[in-house]
């Protein structure tokens, strides 16, 4: 058997590596996305499972958490609503045999 040369194991902080990591915590479908950051805020998407789980749901105080820590002197959200997670041509091909969650979208602004 060849002995393995450290130099060719794959490093824990590869880009690859990580790239698996964030692959894989966001394949549980739990959490909030940062869909896109710009200099002065962001747009964040978390999973809900109804209309009622939009205020109370574990995505929403993560992502509160992230504007307060992106925005120090405040935010403000400038929009927020439903993302279609598929268009409507794929839903009617599939009948609503799609995966259950929905998701909900913030976008927001520093102040």
């Amino acid at each position: 058997m060849p002995a393995i040369d450290e130099r060719s194991r794959p490093s824990l902080a590869s880009p690859f590596f990580l790239f698996l990591c964030i692959l894989a915590t966001g394949a549980c479908g739990s959490g909030v996305t940062q869909v896109r950051e710009t200099p002065t805020g962001g747009f964040l998407t978390y999973p809900i499972r109804s209309q009622a789980d939009i205020l109370t749901a574990k995505g929403r105080g993560e992502a509160i958490s992230i504007m307060q820590d992106k925005c120090a002197s405040g935010f403000r959200i400038t929009t927020e609503g439903e993302v279609p997670k598929v268009g409507a041509k794929v839903d009617r091909t599939w009948r609503g045999q799609m995966s259950g969650d929905r998701l909900w979208g913030i976008q927001y602004e520093c102040k």
